[in-house]
C-alpha cells in the first residue's frame, strides 16, 4: 500500500493532521475507519481541553504529568485517526507530540511513534458519541 498524506487542520490552540480512512496508520478498529472533518476535530479538541483541565485539577490524579501536559497542550502537534467500534460508534485516536518540526519530517504521512520521550509524547481516544476522552497514555521517560 502506498503512503497516504494526511490533511493539515488548525484551530485555536491546535495544529495537526487528519489521516483519511484509507491510510494504513494508527490503531486498528473493529468497525473500520472513518475520516474526521475539521468540525469533528474542533469538537474533539474541545473535549480534550476540558477533560485534561479536569484531570489536572483533580487531587486524586494518578498522572502527575497531566497538569504539565494540560499547560503545554497548544505546543503539541497532533495526528488524528477516525475509528469505528463494532456498532458503528465513532471515536478519534489522537497522537500528541511536542518536538521541533524537523524531528519528525514525515509526520503528515506516518504516525510518530518513539520509545520513551516522556510527556512530550502521549495519546488518547476521544469518544465522539459519549463526548468523553479515554485511554490517556503517556510515554515512559526512557
Amino acid at each position: 500500500m502506498g503512503v497516504t498524506e494526511g490533511r493539515i487542520v488548525e484551530g485555536p490552540g491546535y495544529r495537526g493532521v487528519i489521516f483519511p480512512e484509507e491510510a494504513d496508520v494508527g490503531p486498528s478498529a473493529p468497525g473500520g475507519r472513518w475520516t474526521p472533518t475539521a468540525a469533528d476535530i474542533a469538537q474533539a479538541e474541545r473535549f480534550v481541553r476540558e477533560q485534561l483541565a479536569v484531570l489536572a485539577a483533580s487531587p486524586s490524579s494518578r498522572q502527575e504529568a497531566v497538569p504539565r501536559i494540560a499547560a503545554r497542550l497548544a505546543e503539541s502537534r497532533r495526528q488524528y485517526v477516525g475509528l469505528r467500534g463494532e456498532d458503528g460508534e465513532q471515536s478519534i485516536w489522537v497522537n500528541f507530540f511536542t518536538t521541533p518540526e524537523d524531528r519528525h519530517p514525515d509526520w503528515t504521512r506516518s504516525v510518530v511513534s518513539v520509545p520513551g520521550g516522556g510527556e512530550d509524547y502521549f495519546q488518547l481516544t476521544v469518544d465522539m458519541d459519549a463526548f468523553a476522552c479515554r485511554g490517556l497514555r503517556i510515554n515512559a521517560s526512557r
